[in-house]
């Protein structure tokens, strides 16, 4: 023995196995084990062959004495011949003796292993002999296994010289485990001096949950506590945030409450098994709890608690046993004790049930990180730890899961996993076949596994683009050509062009219409495909979606993303000589669903809906009603402001003629910024006009009448996908507008069947009575309008402003933004807007007024009227309008991963007012407002007609807002109320133009000119309500 020191044999009994590359010797359960030492073996042979050449040196000195005799020796020189032939034999037994010597002081250590094996603290087991004897005499070492030690945690047997001292490595000592059949046996509830709780205790009670087992040392398990319901569903009590305590099956000193009880038990003294009774242990589980005052919500003021409890190994609960029950009511008494107890959810195990875990050949970290938004500024990759084995729960975890959100295309995820693998001391380094150097990472489950080495950006469809040209003489005059950065936003024209992006555009009009829109990123990938990554520590994978057709009627099979229909999986195998773990990398479909309801909303308030907390996506915004369309000037607004002060900036450092170029360059964006400030005005303004003529003249909107030209939607409902974010998009949306035209064309084809059936003389007879009709109509309208101005103006006119609603739902699969877990869970969102719920207008008309104070007025005003039905004067008026209407807003958002939501005290924050889940108000508003009005229209046979325009007017608008919205501090929730005073401004406008139209309406040309201003009397201002303290008015809730 060159280091002397000592190899242990198992001899396996029935029901054993011995897996000799991790030194692991199994029992099926409690029983007996039996080993010998491989160099007392391999001595054993030397002995015995020592024997056999010393008896046949006895044999001969014996037989020598025999013929020595007969032939006449004297008895004198027969013994110095026999003494000289026994030198041999005495030698021979000499060295004998000196082998078995080396046995005599072999120590026995036989101990727990817990979670780590320190040789430094391993030591010889006084319950066993010293020395071999029993191998001498039996041919083995024999040691007990006891039944409270089944269930896998491991106990070390190992032999060795006492002067050289234990290994606590294999082969030169053994781990020994056995694997029973896992039972709870009973469970009990005690007090911190373990004495059984019988009868109620209180609230904030601390007790002791005793979990008895049996073939569980070394397994963990997850606990719930529910509380006992006889006519409702069970309530599972929650703590720190968790539902489950995580604990693990140890042995424990007995206590009082335990004697005498089912329970399995044994003897031992520190970690080591022995014969001294004063030191007898249970395998069992002892839970400190805190009987939390919050459950008294959860569950109410009178509890019956009981565990469930589920194994880790199996991820099963365990329902053979019959649970005890702890009884809580309000104002029982409540049990205390010295030590503090926190309801902790997780404890680190003490115990190892997996002998690879101390190998050398290992790795001890996995984390897997991806972006969501591939090569975007301001991307935030998403890391999550996979594996720790400091982390008892992921030791016993056979497989791993990193759920990933990727789409088809752009959507596209690179995902990267990283692990800290040593494999310098792999067992099996001389085989090239098993070995783990350079094969940790199996990719041999997924074939089409892509591991991304390098991306480049190419524009493969452009037909010319370098970064800069001139045309002309290159060293000469001419004019030179750069090209602009990617998303640059021009100051002096309206081009605004992406490099990054190739759009697609499709869609369909008709009672459903349908849209599509593609935006791609161009990219040359260099990808290189195998079995094993160049790295034992790092690979990134190209993960992807596959959604088949992508028709409309496949992607509604994704319509709930988490569906484990939908799941798509990769399987990676992570294999070290310590663990073997599978990866399943689960991909969901990257796809937002968005379910919209308009009933008389403003298009462009509808879309924000959608366009909320997805800023970050490229999608797009298509409007309901093109007549008012929108213009993106804010952002130009912006650039704009970022380039005079960066000249600004440049200008105050420079001199001369290059000071002239600055400010000549900033008095030109100041231009540019009035001339968008203005056309965002003039955009607002129209808008406001066009929908506030639409108030007032729209038909009966309740009768469903064709009202969309306002600016304003019909009902309309609209499903929108967007299934490879930011790339594709989808919408099928239904129009209450689509089918009035469409019943409308229907009607106008049927008459004209009717007319070309009828005949042509039918026909003209028809044609003839329809023209009547229409002239009819014509001055019926006329004699009515000439009827009401001589019969005078009405003082007051009210209006009933109808509901304006829009409600949106929208769900997608996400990973919670604020903790780093592999869960992937729906975010939803549902947000109702009502502007308004409910409101009415008055007016009063001061020419009306005028009609009723005085006789002249009144004969002049009716003139004017009167002109103005038979159109050959201008329509004047001159009202003041009061209005008031009920408004409504409320956002409700929800993670079911973070269990996190916009409705609750901690997200919600006292003074964010885009937080609050649900705001009313109530809006009242004044406005005084002139007008002249006049048109003149001239027909002509050859040229269409003309029509001349002339408008003058004024307005005076101010109001007030009184808003509650809803919040939340560390009191509760409370209404928050707010009054808005919206300021004093007077405007006012001038405009004239022409337009020439053909006999059949088409525009030949147009032209206008207006002059306006806005002058602001009073600022806008915000006001809170304070008692007679000067503290904020909040109304609490609860």
């Amino acid at each position: 023995m060159s280091d002397n020191k000592l190899n242990l044999i198992p001899v396996l009994e029935k029901g054993q196995s011995y897996d000799a590359s991790t030194g692991t010797l199994t029992l099926n359960k409690e029983g007996v084990i039996s080993v010998t030492i491989k160099q007392y073996k391999e001595d054993k042979k030397r002995i015995e062959a020592l024997e056999k050449k010393k008896k046949d040196t006895l044999e001969y000195s014996r037989q020598k004495w025999e013929q020595h005799a007969k032939e006449g020796w004297s008895k004198k020189k027969l013994q110095e011949n026999y003494d000289a032939n026994m030198q041999e034999s005495e030698k021979l037994d000499k060295e004998s003796r000196a082998i078995l010597d080396k046995y005599e002081n072999v120590n026995w250590c036989w101990q727990l292993v817990g979670n780590k094996l320190d040789y430094n603290k391993l030591s010889h087991n006084e319950s066993l002999l010293k020395g071999i004897a029993d191998i001498k005499s039996t041919g083995t070492q024999n040691v007990s296994f006891p039944a409270f030690l089944v269930g896998g945690g491991m106990a070390w047997l190992e032999a060795f010289h006492e002067k050289e001292g234990a290994v606590g490595k294999t082969p030169y000592g053994i781990y020994v485990k056995a694997k029973g059949i896992p039972k709870i046996l009973r469970t009990e509830w005690t007090d911190f001096e373990y004495q059984p709780i019988v009868g109620s205790i209180g609230f904030m009670s601390k007790v002791i949950l005793h979990i008895y087992t049996s073939g569980m040392y070394g397994q963990e398990v997850e606990i719930e506590l529910n509380d006992k319901d006889l006519f409702t569903r069970n309530d599972k009590l929650s703590f720190s945030g968790k539902a489950t305590f995580d604990r693990e099956v140890n042995i424990l000193k007995i206590k009082k409450n335990d004697i005498g009880k089912v329970a399995i038990s044994g003897l031992l003294h520190n970690g080591r098994m022995t014969a001294d009774k004063k030191e007898q242990y249970i395998q069992k589980i002892e839970v400190e709890v805190l009987v939390d005052a919050t459950w008294e919500k959860q569950g109410g003021k009178i509890l019956e608690i009981f565990p469930r409890i589920k194994s880790y190994e199996t991820d099963t609960y365990f329902e053979d046993f019959d649970p005890s029950y702890l009884n809580v009511e309000e104002k029982s008494l409540i049990l205390t004790a010295v030590k503090e107890v926190s309801n902790n959810v997780a404890v680190v195990g003490a115990v190892e049930t997996n002998e690879s875990a101390f190998h050398h050949c290992r790795y001890d970290l996995i984390k897997a990180s991806y972006s969501k938004k591939a090569n975007s500024l301001g991307n935030q990759s998403l890391e999550v730890e996979l594996f720790n084995s400091n982390k008892e729960g992921d030791k016993i975890k056979s497989k791993l899961i990193m759920p990933v959100i990727a789409g088809v295309r752009e959507g596209r995820r690179e995902l990267k996993i990283t692990l800290d693998s040593n494999t310098d001391e792999c067992r099996f380094e001389d085989d090239k076949e098993k070995t783990h150097k350079g094969r940790v990472i199996n990719l041999s489950q997924i074939h089409d596994a892509i591991v991304i080495e390098e991306s480049t950006r190419v524009n493969e469809h452009k037909i010319y683009d370098k970064n800069e040209f001139k045309i002309g003489n290159e060293k000469g005059k001419g004019i030179r050509f750069g090209k602009e950065e990617e998303g640059h936003i021009d100051t002096d024209d309206d081009n605004e062009i992406s490099n990054t992006h190739t759009k697609y555009k499709n869609s369909v009009s008709g009672l459903f219409g349908i849209s599509r829109e593609s935006k791609t990123t161009l990219f040359e990938n260099k990808q290189v495909r195998g079995l094993y990554p160049n790295s034992d520590t790092e690979i990134i994978l190209d993960i992807g979606y596959d959604y088949g057709d992508e028709s409309i009627s496949s992607l509604l099979k994704y319509r709930w993303p988490l569906s484990k229909k939908n799941l798509q999986h990769y399987p990676i195998i992570l294999q070290t000589c310590c663990f073997t773990k599978q990866l399943d990398i689960t991909v969901f479909p990257d796809i937002k669903w968005i379910l919209q309801f308009a009933y008389d909303c403003d298009p462009e308030e509808f879309q924000d809906m959608r366009k909320e907390k997805y800023d970050e996506y490229l999608v797009r915004v298509e409007k309901l009603d093109d007549k008012v369309k929108p213009q993106k000037l804010d952002e130009k607004i912006r650039q704009l402001d970022a380039e005079i002060a960066q000249a600004n900036q440049d200008a105050s450092r420079a001199s001369g003629k290059k000071k002239d170029s600055y400010k000549k360059l900033i008095t030109k964006l100041e231009k540019l910024k009035i001339k968008n400030k203005n056309r965002k005005e003039r955009y607002k303004d129209n808008k406001k006009k066009e929908q506030k003529v639409y108030k007032k003249d729209r038909p009966d909107l309740f009768s469903f009448k064709e009202n969309v030209e306002s600016g304003l939607s019909d009902l309309v409902v609209s499903l929108h996908a967007e299934y490879d974010r930011p790339g594709e998009a989808v919408e099928v949306s239904g129009s209450y507008k689509q089918f009035v035209n469409l019943v409308k064309q229907l009607t106008e084809v049927t008459q004209m069947i009717d007319l070309i059936l009828d005949g042509k003389k039918k026909s003209q007879k028809k044609l003839d009575k329809k023209f009547i009709q229409i002239d009819e109509e014509k001055a019926k309208k006329q004699l009515e309008a000439i009827g009401d101005a001589l019969k005078g103006r009405s003082l007051f006119s009210k209006n009933l402003i109808p509901p304006s609603l829009a409600v949106l739902g929208s769900w997608y699969a996400e990973n919670p933004k604020d903790i780093n877990i592999s869960q992937v869970g729906i975010v939803g969102e549902i947000q109702v807007l009502a502007k308004p719920l409910i409101g009415a207008e008055i007016s009063m008309d001061f020419l009306a007024l005028a009609q009723r104070a005085h006789p002249i007025a009144r004969g002049l005003i009716t003139l004017i009227d009167f002109s103005e039905a038979v159109g050959v004067g201008p329509k004047i008026t001159l009202e003041i309008e009061i209005s008031g209407q009920i408004e409504i807003e409320g956002k409700f958002r929800c993670n079911s991963a973070s269990e996190t939501s916009n409705f609750n005290q901690k997200s919600l924050a006292g003074d964010a007012e885009d937080d609050s889940p649900l705001t009313a108000s109530g809006v009242f508003g004044l406005e005084i407002r002139g007008k002249i009005e006049f048109s003149k229209k001239a027909n002509s046979y050859i040229f269409g007609s003309v029509v001349v325009f002339a408008n003058a007017g004024f307005e005076v608008k101010t109001g007030i807002t009184l808003s509650g919205a809803i919040k939340a501090d560390e009191h509760g929730f409370f209404i928050d109320p707010l009054l808005t005073f919206h300021g004093l401004t007077v405007v006012g406008i001038v405009e004239a133009g022409y337009k020439v139209e053909n006999s059949d309406g088409g525009e030949y040309s147009s032209g206008s000119t207006n002059d306006s201003f806005e002058l602001v009397l009073m600022n806008e201002y915000e006001g809170s309500f304070e008692d007679s303290e000067g503290k904020k008015i909040q109304f609490y809730l609860n």
